[in-house]
């Protein structure tokens, strides 16, 4: 899952949004993962029921879909950037909805900033 997950930050046209946890988060059995079969899809739950990593390499043929829909019946929360309603709209099917909007700071802000400036959202 984290080769899939590095791949897509580096590939995607907006995978600087995803965040790439050390390779010991994944293997520590600490979080539930969910990966497609191709290996260039999947998401984690840790245990306190955060969606983590969503991803999906643009060459996957794994529908992230149903890989979110399988995430979400464990977990309680997720954070996300608000890009154009982009991941808020994908979120709200699986009945997250906006907490909290935090305006965004450059001074924390990953390579994606240099196109957009998104609003970090919490969703519960």
């Amino acid at each position: 899952m984290h080769r899939g997950l590095q791949w897509t930050h580096r590939d995607h046209r907006i995978g600087a949004a995803v965040e790439v946890k050390d390779p010991s988060f994944f293997e520590s059995g600490g979080a539930a993962l969910f990966v497609g079969d191709d290996g260039l899809a999947g998401a984690a739950v840790t245990q306190n029921g955060d969606l983590v990593s969503v991803f999906r390499h643009p060459e996957s043929n794994s529908p992230l879909r149903e890989i979110i829909a399988d995430a979400s019946t464990i977990s309680t929360t997720l954070d996300a950037f608000d890009i154009g309603g982009f991941l808020p709209d994908k979120y709200k099917v699986y009945g997250f909805k906006p907490a909290a909007r935090v305006r965004w700071n450059d001074e924390y802000a990953p390579r994606i900033s240099r196109t957009i400036s998104p609003v970090v959202l919490t969703l519960f």
